[in-house]
């Protein structure tokens, strides 16, 4: 059961939010790029309901689901490319800034794959689901909850 109704009385923040969630919708990177980094993201931060909508999400889109089920290991997972498996990394780097800086090696792995413009629309993103991902599993937002509400039953996943 989720704790409090973070959305409802937060909502001036929230919508202001919006303009940010414009802009990545907007970005320069791949949209599957963003979808996947989504679901890793939510991952590393254990958040169920943000893991639930965009996984749904990126199927709606068209993703593939053996590669929705293959986020977790991306590492190993033929199912990725060069491009997308450094933006995975690039995605735990960021959400794991505490353990440490992001290495110089990583950001030249980046910039061999990305603009300066993707590489900043992308932390956008990472930084903009990290936000979500501590409100959703702060106060146990429930995996479905909000199906109808996003059109997500389209997923056929639940």
């Amino acid at each position: 059961m989720q704790r409090i109704n973070y959305f409802a009385l937060a909502m001036p923040a929230f919508q202001h939010l919006g303009a940010v969630d414009q802009y990545c919708k907007k970005s320069s990177v791949d949209p599957s790029i963003l979808r996947l980094v989504q679901i890793y993201a939510s991952q590393i931060n254990g958040c169920a309901f943000c893991v639930d909508i965009h996984c749904k999400e990126a199927k709606i889109a068209g993703e593939r689901e053996l590669r929705i089920y293959h986020v977790p290991i991306w590492e190993e997972s033929p199912l990725f490319t060069e491009k997308e498996k450094a933006a995975f990394e690039w995605t735990r780097a960021v959400t794991l800034i505490n353990q440490g800086p992001v290495s110089d090696e990583l950001f030249r792995k980046m910039q061999q794959h990305f603009s300066d413009q993707e590489i900043v629309d992308l932390n956008m993103q990472i930084a903009f689901i990290n936000l979500f991902n501590r409100f959703a599993a702060t106060f146990r937002s429930v995996p479905g909850d909000r199906d109808k509400v996003l059109g997500l039953e389209k997923a056929n996943l639940s």
